[in-house]
This record gives C-alpha cells, sequence and structure tokens, in this order.
C-alpha cells in the first residue's frame, strides 16, 4: 500500500509537471548586443562569410570535429552550410542566410530536423562608441510541454552562447584591426560595352602608358560623340617581366568604329571586389590580401583581373584620397 502510495505520488508530480508545461510559451525569443569599436564591413563580414563562424560561433567550438558542408559559396544572402556532430549539444542541421542588406541586418535561418526550425537576425547600428551589434532569435517549438520546458531551461544556455559568440566576434575584429585587411564582397556585374587598347609592357612603362592610352581613348571617343557609361578600368591578362593588359572606357554603344581602338563587350561575370583608398603605389596590399582571401574562400580566378579608377588623378589631386575597385572574376 505504501508502494502504491508513492506511486500515486510520482504520477500526479509527473502529471502536474505535464500541465504546467501547456502555460509556457510556444515561441523562444531572446536578443543580446554589444558595442564593438571596428569598422562595420568588419564586423558584418564576419557573420555573412559562413567560413568565418568557425572562428566564432560559439557551437563550433564546442565540438571542433564536426563536419561543415558550405553551399552557394558560404558567403552571402542564400548561402548554406550544414553540420553534422555527435555531440548532444550540437545535433545535425542547416543554417542559411535568408537575406541581407550589407551593413544593416543578416537574416538567418536554423533548421535542425524533426527538432523544428529557427530564426535569427543580426543588426548593426552606430553609434559614438562603435558599432551596436544586436543578435535575436525566434524559435517556435510547438505544443508539446516537454519541448516547452525544455525551451525554458534552454533559454539560459542560449543566452549564454549568444554572449560569448558576440564577445569572440569582437576579439576577432581587435585583432584583424592590427592587420592589413580589406572588406571582399563578391558580386555578379552585369555585361559591359567598351573600346579598349591592349599592349604588353613592363611595370615600369605602364604608368605612362596608361596616361598615353587613357587620353587617346577620350580624346578619339570625344570626336566621334561617344557616351562614356562610367569610371575607366584596367583589365590584366598575365603577370610577368611583361604584363599583357588593356585600358578600357564603358560607353552605352561601342558600334562606331575608332581607329587603333578595340570595340569589345566583357561578359557578365561573378567578382570578388575590394574597394581600396589611397595611392596607386600602396595596392600592392589589396592585391595580397585578395589571393589569400581567394584561396581560404576555395575560389579560382577566372579572367582577367580588373581595376576600375573610380577616383584617380583626373579628379582627385591627392593620391591618398584615389579610390580603385580592384576586382577578380571567380568561378
Amino acid at each position: 500500500m505504501k508502494a502504491l502510495k508513492t506511486i500515486f505520488i510520482i504520477s500526479g508530480i509527473l502529471i502536474l509537471i505535464v500541465l504546467a508545461g501547456y502555460f509556457f510559451p510556444s515561441k523562444i525569443s531572446l536578443e543580446r548586443s554589444l558595442t564593438i569599436d571596428a569598422p562595420v564591413e568588419m564586423i558584418y563580414d564576419q557573420v555573412d562569410n559562413l567560413h568565418l563562424w568557425e572562428k566564432w560561433s560559439p557551437w563550433h567550438k564546442i565540438d571542433s570535429n564536426m563536419k561543415i558542408t558550405y553551399n552557394n559559396s558560404g558567403i552571402g544572402k542564400e548561402a548554406s552550410y550544414t553540420w553534422k556532430s555527435d555531440h548532444k549539444s550540437v545535433g545535425n542541421g542547416t543554417l542559411t542566410i535568408t537575406d541581407a542588406k550589407p551593413f544593416e541586418f543578416i537574416d538567418t535561418e536554423m533548421d535542425f530536423g524533426e527538432q523544428g526550425k529557427g530564426s535569427a537576425r543580426f543588426k548593426f547600428e552606430e553609434s559614438e562608441n562603435g558599432i551596436i551589434v544586436t543578435w535575436n532569435m525566434h524559435s517556435d517549438i510547438g505544443n508539446n510541454p516537454l519541448m516547452r520546458w525544455m525551451g525554458l531551461l534552454m533559454k539560459k544556455s542560449i543566452k549564454d552562447a549568444y554572449d560569448r559568440g558576440l564577445a569572440d566576434i569582437d576579439a576577432e575584429c581587435q585583432y584583424l584591426k592590427k592587420q592589413d585587411w580589406f572588406y571582399v564582397s563578391v558580386k555578379n556585374m552585369p555585361s559591359m560595352k567598351y573600346y579598349g587598347i591592349m599592349d604588353e609592357l613592363t611595370i615600369a612603362e605602364i604608368p605612362t602608358k596608361m596616361g598615353e592610352y587613357f587620353t587617346k581613348l577620350y580624346t578619339e571617343g570625344g570626336k566621334k560623340g561617344i557616351e562614356i557609361e562610367g569610371a575607366p578600368f584596367a583589365l590584366y591578362y598575365t603577370w610577368g617581366e611583361t604584363i599583357k593588359m588593356e585600358c578600357a572606357v564603358p560607353v552605352y554603344n561601342n558600334s562606331i568604329n575608332l581607329k587603333g581602338i578595340a570595340a569589345k563587350v566583357l561578359p557578365e561575370q561573378k567578382f570578388a571586389i575590394i574597394e581600396h583608398i589611397g595611392s596607386y603605389e600602396n595596392s600592392e596590399k589589396p592585391h595580397i590580401f585578395m589571393d589569400e582571401w581567394l584561396t581560404k574562400n576555395k575560389y579560382k580566378v577566372a579572367g582577367p583581373i580588373m581595376e576600375i579608377y573610380k577616383k584617380g588623378p583626373m579628379v582627385e589631386q591627392d593620391p591618398n584620397n584615389y579610390v580603385t575597385y580592384i576586382m577578380y572574376p571567380i568561378n
């Protein structure tokens, strides 16, 4: 009889626990923030480039042996990674960047299979002391009372994980600030009509010849009333003791023949892009950074390297204020 009484008491407690679970919220929401003293491009890149999550994501650090597969290059909107782990706190799933607006927000969705889905958003806001990075999450855990209990218990651990993740993003950015770091964006560029002059030159010949060729392009185009569509650019086909390159200007219509000048079309292409601000003499560092970035992210160069001279000596007297877009075509 005493044993039976004990069973009834335990059963009653379990029933109360289950009933209490129905009164807990079916959705989990939380938000954590940290102000980071670093360029917004640098902070944004830590989230937008899924390859970099291994350096700061709290779940990556729980199981360093988990298997990760990246999809859609692993960078930007619609990029994703799938993970598989034997660790009970990590498990299996897929994270996808569902939406993003550069330097403002990044939305992600986490698919945990039978355990459901969750969504999160990273916001980046400027302040006097740096960039306020806010990481929030929302998850629907359904009507199962036991899952609602679990959700209540998980909220504290997720909050602590978010705090660690934001702190590690901060630490990574403070490290990068001491390095030669550049923000690399990946964009699909539409096809472009242009006029160009190609030559094979030594490094010493390039400055003089570029000035000569760009002058000719603008002069001959002006004589024919050709409308320029944007900033001048150069294409670099080979590197070595001599460099095969082409000086070019984009145009709306390249159907008019110009003596000694080729009319061409640059096809639609995906580019990895660095915006370099400074003199042309200091442009070696972003090129070196780009080479390393392409290797780390497993990209291959798929055509001539492009430099767009957005702001140069024709419009800017101070070389330190020159703006050059360094663009590598990738597949």
